[in-house]
C-alpha cells in the first residue's frame, strides 16, 4: 500500500504549483518533498509532473491521478480536521477581506452558525487584492475575477445595479432607455461616485447604452453606504447595488429613477489560494452562500 503522505505531497504540489510551497504547507523540507514525489512516481511507474522555470505542470497521468484521489483525500482531511477541531475549545481563525457594504447588508445575516472564528478586513478591491497576494488574508470577496496563479474564484453572489436619486428630483417624463432623449437629462444631474474612475457608473452606461460617458462628479465618496446617505441629504444621483438601497426606496427616503428590464448585474466571487490548512474553512464559508 502506498504511504498516504506521498499522496498528500502530490496533491499539494498539484494545487499550489511548486515543491517549495507544497513543502511549507505540508511542514516538511523541500528535499523531503522532492523525495516523496520521486518515491510516488517510482511506485506508480509514471511521471506526474514536468518542471518549468516557474512551476510544476502536471502530466496527463498527473491529472488523471489527481482526479481519482483528490476527493477521497479531501474527505479524509475533513474528517481528521473536524475531529481535532471538535476536541479543541478554541476554533480556528480565518482572515477574510470583504467590501464593508456587502458585509453589512448581505454577509452579516449569514454568520449565526459559523463553525470557526472570522477576522474581517475591510478595504477597496485593490487593497484587499494586495493583502491576499501577501497572505495577510486567507480569502476575499472580490468584485472582479482574479486571474492570479493558483487563486481559485467561486461565484457566491450576483448584485444588481439601479439608478437612484434624491426625493427632490423629478423623474424624467420620457423613457431613459432611449439615449438620444436621456443624454441631456443625465448631464444635468449632480452625480455622486465611488471614485474618479466612475467604476460602477461607467459600467451602467456601457451596459445600457454601449457608451463610455465622461461625467463630472459633484461628490467622490469611497463608501457606497455613505453615498446612499448623501443622496438622502442632497440633490444627488448615483448608481448603487440593489441590495444596498432597496430598503431606502421602500421607505421613500430616495427614489428609483430607472431599473432596466434586463438588469445590470455584476458577479461577486470568493477568491482564495487553496492550501491544506484552510480547505475545510473555505468549504464552510462557501456553504454560507449556497
Amino acid at each position: 500500500m502506498v504511504n498516504i503522505e506521498l499522496y498528500r505531497i502530490f496533491i499539494t504540489i498539484y494545487r499550489v504549483g511548486t515543491i517549495s510551497k507544497a513543502a511549507i504547507l505540508c511542514d516538511i523540507t523541500q528535499p523531503a518533498a522532492s523525495q516523496q514525489l520521486k518515491s510516488l512516481e517510482q511506485v506508480l511507474k509514471v511521471k506526474l509532473f514536468t518542471r518549468t522555470p516557474r512551476q510544476m505542470v502536471a502530466t496527463d497521468e498527473g491529472h488523471e491521478l489527481y482526479t481519482k484521489v483528490s476527493d477521497s483525500f479531501d474527505w479524509l482531511d475533513f474528517v481528521s480536521q473536524d475531529f481535532v477541531s471538535g476536541r479543541k475549545e478554541e476554533k480556528p481563525l480565518f482572515n477574510l477581506g470583504v467590501p464593508m457594504e456587502f458585509y453589512n447588508q448581505v454577509m452579516i445575516k449569514k454568520l449565526k452558525d459559523l463553525p470557526f472564528r472570522l477576522s474581517i478586513h475591510f478595504g477597496t478591491f485593490q487593497e484587499l487584492k494586495e493583502k491576499l497576494e501577501t497572505n495577510t488574508i486567507n480569502a476575499m470577496v472580490s468584485t472582479q475575477y482574479l486571474s492570479l496563479p493558483r487563486v481559485q474564484n467561486k461565484h457566491i453572489f450576483t448584485e444588481r445595479f439601479c439608478l437612484v436619486g434624491s426625493t427632490s428630483i423629478s423623474k424624467p417624463l420620457f423613457d431613459l432607455k432611449n439615449w438620444n432623449h436621456a443624454r441631456e437629462w443625465y448631464m444635468k444631474q449632480d452625480w455622486i461616485g465611488y471614485d474618479n474612475e466612475l467604476s460602477i457608473i461607467r459600467r451602467y452606461f456601457k451596459t445600457l447604452y454601449g457608451i463610455r460617458l465622461n461625467l463630472h462628479l459633484k461628490l467622490i465618496i469611497p463608501n457606497l453606504h455613505t453615498i446612499l446617505e448623501s443622496i438622502k441629504e442632497t440633490n444627488g444621483v448615483s448608481v448603487l447595488p440593489e441590495y444596498l438601497c432597496k430598503e431606502s426606496i421602500a421607505k421613500g427616503e430616495i427614489i428609483l429613477l430607472y431599473q432596466p428590464q434586463s438588469p445590470i448585474e455584476n458577479r461577486l466571487y470568493l477568491s482564495y489560494e487553496e492550501g491544506v490548512s484552510n480547505r475545510i474553512l473555505i468549504r464552510s464559508l462557501l456553504k454560507l452562500f449556497d
